[in-house]
Protein backbone atom coordinates (compact mmCIF):
# COMPACT_ATOMS: atom_id res chain seq x y z
CA UNK A 1 0.00 0.00 0.00
CA UNK A 2 1.29 3.40 -0.93
CA UNK A 3 1.69 5.81 1.97
CA UNK A 4 1.41 9.56 1.63
CA UNK A 5 2.76 12.38 3.71
CA UNK A 6 0.47 14.61 5.71
CA UNK A 7 1.29 18.00 7.18
CA UNK A 8 -1.24 19.35 9.68
CA UNK A 9 -1.36 21.13 12.99
CA UNK A 10 0.37 18.22 14.68
CA UNK A 11 3.26 17.52 12.36
CA UNK A 12 3.89 14.93 9.67
CA UNK A 13 2.19 11.56 9.59
CA UNK A 14 1.68 8.77 7.05
CA UNK A 15 -1.77 8.50 5.48
CA UNK A 16 -4.02 5.46 5.14
CA UNK A 17 -7.49 5.06 3.60
CA UNK A 18 -10.46 5.54 5.96
CA UNK A 19 -12.07 2.35 7.25
CA UNK A 20 -15.12 1.21 5.25
CA UNK A 21 -18.47 1.83 6.94
CA UNK A 22 -20.11 -1.46 7.98
CA UNK A 23 -23.06 -2.49 5.79
CA UNK A 24 -25.74 -4.87 7.13
CA UNK A 25 -29.06 -5.99 5.55
CA UNK A 26 -32.03 -4.85 7.60
CA UNK A 27 -33.33 -8.42 7.92
CA UNK A 28 -30.06 -9.48 9.64
CA UNK A 29 -29.73 -6.50 11.98
CA UNK A 30 -31.10 -7.32 15.42
CA UNK A 31 -31.85 -4.69 18.06
CA UNK A 32 -29.03 -5.63 20.41
CA UNK A 33 -26.39 -5.52 17.66
CA UNK A 34 -27.52 -2.09 16.48
CA UNK A 35 -27.84 -0.58 19.95
CA UNK A 36 -24.69 -2.10 21.49
CA UNK A 37 -22.21 -2.10 18.61
CA UNK A 38 -23.25 1.07 16.79
CA UNK A 39 -25.43 3.48 18.80
CA UNK A 40 -23.59 2.89 22.07
CA UNK A 41 -20.17 3.08 20.42
CA UNK A 42 -21.04 6.09 18.26
CA UNK A 43 -20.12 4.07 15.16
CA UNK A 44 -21.77 4.66 11.75
CA UNK A 45 -23.64 1.91 9.91
CA UNK A 46 -25.22 1.52 6.46
CA UNK A 47 -28.50 -0.42 6.67
CA UNK A 48 -29.63 -2.14 3.45
CA UNK A 49 -33.40 -1.72 3.66
CA UNK A 50 -35.71 -4.67 2.88
CA UNK A 51 -38.52 -2.50 1.49
CA UNK A 52 -37.35 -0.48 -1.51
CA UNK A 53 -40.49 -0.49 -3.68
CA UNK A 54 -41.95 2.77 -2.30
CA UNK A 55 -38.55 4.43 -2.80
CA UNK A 56 -38.51 4.01 -6.59
CA UNK A 57 -39.05 7.10 -8.75
CA UNK A 58 -39.47 9.37 -5.73
CA UNK A 59 -38.23 12.41 -7.65
CA UNK A 60 -40.87 11.88 -10.36
CA UNK A 61 -43.63 11.55 -7.76
CA UNK A 62 -42.40 14.69 -6.03
CA UNK A 63 -42.48 16.63 -9.31
CA UNK A 64 -45.95 15.32 -10.20
CA UNK A 65 -47.39 16.34 -6.84
CA UNK A 66 -45.36 19.42 -5.85
CA UNK A 67 -43.17 20.42 -8.78
CA UNK A 68 -44.61 23.95 -8.89
CA UNK A 69 -43.82 24.77 -5.25
CA UNK A 70 -41.16 27.44 -4.77
CA UNK A 71 -38.58 27.58 -1.99
CA UNK A 72 -35.20 29.08 -1.13
CA UNK A 73 -32.09 27.08 -2.03
CA UNK A 74 -29.52 29.49 -0.57
CA UNK A 75 -27.37 27.12 1.54
CA UNK A 76 -27.25 27.58 5.30
CA UNK A 77 -23.48 27.27 4.94
CA UNK A 78 -23.39 30.42 2.80
CA UNK A 79 -25.54 32.25 5.31
CA UNK A 80 -23.13 31.30 8.10
CA UNK A 81 -20.17 32.50 6.04
CA UNK A 82 -21.80 35.88 5.46
CA UNK A 83 -22.74 36.21 9.13
CA UNK A 84 -19.13 35.60 10.18
CA UNK A 85 -17.87 38.81 8.57
CA UNK A 86 -18.61 42.43 9.34
CA UNK A 87 -19.53 44.85 6.51
CA UNK A 88 -15.90 45.36 5.52
CA UNK A 89 -15.13 41.66 5.73
CA UNK A 90 -18.12 40.84 3.52
CA UNK A 91 -16.93 43.29 0.88
CA UNK A 92 -13.49 41.67 0.91
CA UNK A 93 -15.07 38.21 0.69
CA UNK A 94 -17.19 39.29 -2.31
CA UNK A 95 -14.06 40.68 -4.01
CA UNK A 96 -12.15 37.46 -3.30
CA UNK A 97 -14.88 35.31 -4.91
CA UNK A 98 -14.91 37.50 -8.00
CA UNK A 99 -11.12 37.51 -8.32
CA UNK A 100 -10.45 33.83 -7.68
CA UNK A 101 -13.39 31.93 -9.22
CA UNK A 102 -15.28 34.65 -11.14
CA UNK A 103 -18.47 34.48 -9.07
CA UNK A 104 -20.67 37.49 -8.36
CA UNK A 105 -22.06 36.65 -4.93
CA UNK A 106 -25.22 38.75 -5.32
CA UNK A 107 -26.08 36.97 -8.58
CA UNK A 108 -25.18 33.58 -7.09
CA UNK A 109 -27.62 34.10 -4.18
CA UNK A 110 -30.35 35.59 -6.39
CA UNK A 111 -30.33 32.47 -8.59
CA UNK A 112 -31.11 30.36 -5.51
CA UNK A 113 -33.47 32.68 -3.65
CA UNK A 114 -36.71 31.39 -5.23
CA UNK A 115 -36.67 28.10 -7.14
CA UNK A 116 -39.25 25.40 -7.82
CA UNK A 117 -38.78 21.66 -7.39
CA UNK A 118 -38.90 21.38 -11.19
CA UNK A 119 -35.89 23.71 -11.44
CA UNK A 120 -34.09 21.77 -8.72
CA UNK A 121 -34.50 18.51 -10.63
CA UNK A 122 -33.28 20.07 -13.88
CA UNK A 123 -30.13 21.19 -12.09
CA UNK A 124 -29.73 17.83 -10.34
CA UNK A 125 -29.79 15.72 -13.51
CA UNK A 126 -27.34 18.02 -15.30
CA UNK A 127 -23.85 16.53 -15.45
CA UNK A 128 -20.90 18.61 -14.35
CA UNK A 129 -17.85 19.38 -16.45
CA UNK A 130 -15.84 16.60 -14.76
CA UNK A 131 -13.24 19.13 -13.58
CA UNK A 132 -11.91 18.51 -10.10
CA UNK A 133 -13.40 21.24 -7.92
CA UNK A 134 -10.07 22.14 -6.36
CA UNK A 135 -8.60 22.69 -9.83
CA UNK A 136 -11.09 25.52 -10.39
CA UNK A 137 -9.41 27.49 -7.59
CA UNK A 138 -6.24 29.21 -8.87
CA UNK A 139 -3.04 27.56 -7.75
CA UNK A 140 -1.58 30.91 -6.64
CA UNK A 141 -4.52 31.40 -4.28
CA UNK A 142 -4.23 27.93 -2.77
CA UNK A 143 -0.55 28.66 -2.20
CA UNK A 144 -0.92 32.01 -0.39
CA UNK A 145 -4.30 31.63 1.36
CA UNK A 146 -4.95 29.96 4.72
CA UNK A 147 -5.93 26.33 4.22
CA UNK A 148 -9.57 26.90 5.19
CA UNK A 149 -10.31 29.57 2.54
CA UNK A 150 -10.06 27.29 -0.53
CA UNK A 151 -12.29 24.81 1.28
CA UNK A 152 -14.94 27.48 1.86
CA UNK A 153 -14.74 28.60 -1.78
CA UNK A 154 -15.74 25.09 -2.83
CA UNK A 155 -19.24 25.88 -1.55
CA UNK A 156 -19.74 28.37 -4.39
CA UNK A 157 -18.18 26.47 -7.29
CA UNK A 158 -19.83 23.10 -6.70
CA UNK A 159 -23.03 22.26 -8.63
CA UNK A 160 -26.44 23.55 -7.52
CA UNK A 161 -27.68 21.84 -4.34
CA UNK A 162 -30.93 22.02 -2.40
CA UNK A 163 -29.94 21.06 1.15
CA UNK A 164 -31.45 21.07 4.64
CA UNK A 165 -35.01 21.73 3.42
CA UNK A 166 -37.19 21.07 6.49
CA UNK A 167 -40.73 19.73 6.21
CA UNK A 168 -43.07 17.59 8.31
CA UNK A 169 -44.44 14.11 7.64
CA UNK A 170 -47.76 15.36 6.27
CA UNK A 171 -46.12 17.52 3.60
CA UNK A 172 -43.64 14.76 2.72
CA UNK A 173 -46.44 12.22 2.19
CA UNK A 174 -48.48 14.72 0.19
CA UNK A 175 -45.56 15.30 -2.18
CA UNK A 176 -44.87 11.56 -2.55
CA UNK A 177 -41.77 11.23 -0.35
CA UNK A 178 -41.72 7.97 1.70
CA UNK A 179 -41.68 8.37 5.48
CA UNK A 180 -41.31 4.73 6.55
CA UNK A 181 -38.60 4.50 9.24
CA UNK A 182 -36.15 1.61 9.42
CA UNK A 183 -36.85 -1.21 11.87
CA UNK A 184 -33.61 -0.41 13.69
CA UNK A 185 -34.79 3.16 14.31
CA UNK A 186 -38.28 2.07 15.35
CA UNK A 187 -36.92 -0.40 17.91
CA UNK A 188 -34.61 2.12 19.56
CA UNK A 189 -37.40 4.72 19.71
CA UNK A 190 -39.71 2.12 21.28
CA UNK A 191 -37.08 1.24 23.90
CA UNK A 192 -36.40 4.87 24.76
CA UNK A 193 -40.11 5.67 24.92
CA UNK A 194 -40.69 2.76 27.29
CA UNK A 195 -38.08 4.10 29.68
CA UNK A 196 -39.99 7.42 29.93
CA UNK A 197 -36.88 9.25 31.04
CA UNK A 198 -37.42 12.87 30.08
CA UNK A 199 -33.74 13.73 30.45
CA UNK A 200 -32.71 11.13 27.91
CA UNK A 201 -35.56 10.94 25.44
CA UNK A 202 -38.19 13.54 24.81
CA UNK A 203 -40.80 13.37 22.09
CA UNK A 204 -40.00 16.73 20.58
CA UNK A 205 -40.88 18.28 17.23
CA UNK A 206 -37.74 16.86 15.59
CA UNK A 207 -39.43 13.47 15.34
CA UNK A 208 -42.08 14.81 12.98
CA UNK A 209 -39.70 16.50 10.59
CA UNK A 210 -37.59 15.48 7.63
CA UNK A 211 -34.54 17.23 6.21
CA UNK A 212 -34.42 16.93 2.42
CA UNK A 213 -31.33 17.01 0.13
CA UNK A 214 -31.41 17.09 -3.68
CA UNK A 215 -28.44 17.70 -5.94
CA UNK A 216 -26.37 16.58 -8.88
CA UNK A 217 -23.01 14.91 -9.25
CA UNK A 218 -20.27 16.47 -7.07
CA UNK A 219 -22.70 18.73 -5.21
CA UNK A 220 -21.95 19.20 -1.53
CA UNK A 221 -22.75 21.58 1.33
CA UNK A 222 -20.26 21.89 4.18
CA UNK A 223 -16.67 20.69 4.39
CA UNK A 224 -15.99 18.32 7.29
CA UNK A 225 -18.30 19.52 10.09
CA UNK A 226 -20.29 18.64 13.20
CA UNK A 227 -24.01 19.35 13.37
CA UNK A 228 -25.06 21.84 16.03
CA UNK A 229 -27.97 19.56 16.91
CA UNK A 230 -27.42 16.86 19.54
CA UNK A 231 -29.53 14.32 17.62
CA UNK A 232 -28.36 11.13 15.96
CA UNK A 233 -29.31 11.09 12.27
CA UNK A 234 -30.84 8.46 9.96
CA UNK A 235 -30.22 9.30 6.27
CA UNK A 236 -32.34 7.61 3.56
CA UNK A 237 -31.12 7.66 -0.05
CA UNK A 238 -33.96 7.38 -2.58
CA UNK A 239 -32.08 8.00 -5.84
CA UNK A 240 -28.46 8.57 -6.86
CA UNK A 241 -25.61 7.94 -4.41
CA UNK A 242 -23.94 9.76 -1.51
CA UNK A 243 -20.32 9.38 -0.42
CA UNK A 244 -19.69 9.96 3.31
CA UNK A 245 -16.59 10.51 5.41
CA UNK A 246 -17.26 10.23 9.16
CA UNK A 247 -14.83 11.00 11.99
CA UNK A 248 -15.31 10.09 15.65
CA UNK A 249 -15.44 13.24 17.85
CA UNK A 250 -12.48 12.11 19.94
CA UNK A 251 -10.24 12.47 16.86
CA UNK A 252 -10.74 16.25 16.64
CA UNK A 253 -7.37 16.96 18.24
CA UNK A 254 -5.67 16.03 14.96
CA UNK A 255 -7.76 18.35 12.77
CA UNK A 256 -7.55 21.97 11.59
CA UNK A 257 -10.63 23.99 12.58
CA UNK A 258 -12.11 26.74 10.39
CA UNK A 259 -12.99 29.94 12.29
CA UNK A 260 -16.65 30.31 11.28
CA UNK A 261 -19.29 31.79 13.55
CA UNK A 262 -22.26 29.53 14.30
CA UNK A 263 -20.69 26.37 12.86
CA UNK A 264 -18.11 23.71 13.74
CA UNK A 265 -16.08 23.09 10.56
CA UNK A 266 -12.64 21.65 9.75
CA UNK A 267 -10.53 22.11 6.62
CA UNK A 268 -9.24 18.52 6.46
CA UNK A 269 -10.27 16.63 3.30
CA UNK A 270 -10.31 12.86 3.79
CA UNK A 271 -11.81 12.27 0.35
CA UNK A 272 -8.55 13.45 -1.21
CA UNK A 273 -5.84 12.57 1.26
CA UNK A 274 -6.89 9.71 3.54
CA UNK A 275 -6.42 9.54 7.31
CA UNK A 276 -3.25 9.85 9.42
CA UNK A 277 -2.19 6.61 11.08
CA UNK A 278 -2.76 8.32 14.43
CA UNK A 279 -6.49 8.70 13.62
CA UNK A 280 -8.05 5.26 14.00
CA UNK A 281 -11.77 6.08 13.95
CA UNK A 282 -12.31 7.52 10.47
CA UNK A 283 -14.81 5.83 8.12
CA UNK A 284 -15.93 6.21 4.53
CA UNK A 285 -18.80 4.64 2.60
CA UNK A 286 -21.13 5.06 -0.38
CA UNK A 287 -24.85 5.02 0.44
CA UNK A 288 -26.97 3.73 -2.47
CA UNK A 289 -30.71 3.85 -3.25
CA UNK A 290 -32.70 1.78 -0.78
CA UNK A 291 -30.10 2.20 1.98
CA UNK A 292 -30.09 4.12 5.26
CA UNK A 293 -27.02 5.56 6.97
CA UNK A 294 -26.96 5.71 10.76
CA UNK A 295 -24.87 8.80 11.60
CA UNK A 296 -23.97 9.46 15.27
CA UNK A 297 -24.97 13.05 15.97
CA UNK A 298 -21.73 14.06 17.68
CA UNK A 299 -19.53 12.76 14.85
CA UNK A 300 -17.76 14.93 12.30
CA UNK A 301 -18.80 14.23 8.73
CA UNK A 302 -18.72 15.35 5.12
CA UNK A 303 -21.03 14.17 2.33
CA UNK A 304 -20.66 14.47 -1.44
CA UNK A 305 -23.20 13.41 -4.04
CA UNK A 306 -21.44 11.15 -6.54
CA UNK A 307 -24.35 10.56 -8.94
CA UNK A 308 -26.66 12.83 -10.92
CA UNK A 309 -30.13 13.40 -9.42
CA UNK A 310 -29.23 12.32 -5.89
CA UNK A 311 -32.29 12.64 -3.64
CA UNK A 312 -32.21 11.83 0.07
CA UNK A 313 -33.77 12.79 3.38
CA UNK A 314 -32.82 12.54 7.04
CA UNK A 315 -34.51 12.29 10.43
CA UNK A 316 -33.23 13.08 13.91
CA UNK A 317 -34.99 10.55 16.14
CA UNK A 318 -33.16 10.84 19.50
CA UNK A 319 -30.56 12.83 21.46
CA UNK A 320 -27.44 10.86 20.64
CA UNK A 321 -24.77 12.12 23.02
CA UNK A 322 -27.08 11.90 26.04
CA UNK A 323 -28.10 8.36 25.10
CA UNK A 324 -24.48 7.23 24.85
CA UNK A 325 -23.52 8.95 28.10
CA UNK A 326 -26.38 7.70 30.27
CA UNK A 327 -28.39 4.78 28.90
CA UNK A 328 -25.86 2.73 26.99
CA UNK A 329 -23.19 2.27 29.68
CA UNK A 330 -25.77 -0.13 31.13
CA UNK A 331 -26.98 -3.13 29.19
CA UNK A 332 -29.34 -2.00 26.41
CA UNK A 333 -31.94 -4.50 25.25
CA UNK A 334 -35.65 -5.15 24.98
Amino acid sequence: MRLFRYQGNNGIDALLPPHPIDRIPESRLDHETFSEQYVRQGKPLIIVRDVTGPWKNVSSALIDNCGHLELSAVPIAAQNVHASFGPRGRRLYHWMLKLTVGINLAEWCAKRERVSFEEVRREAIRNGDDTNVTEKIPRWFRYIAPAFLPRMLELYIRPFYLADLVWDEDHALFCGVPTQRSLAEQRVVAELTARTREKIFKKDENQRYFWMFWGGKDSSLYPLHRDNSNHDVMIDVYEGCKDFVIVHPNERQWLSAIPLEGAQIWSDDFFSSGRPVSMERVWRGMVLPGETLYLPGDSLHEARNRCPNTLSSSTRPWHGADVRADIFPAKFGL
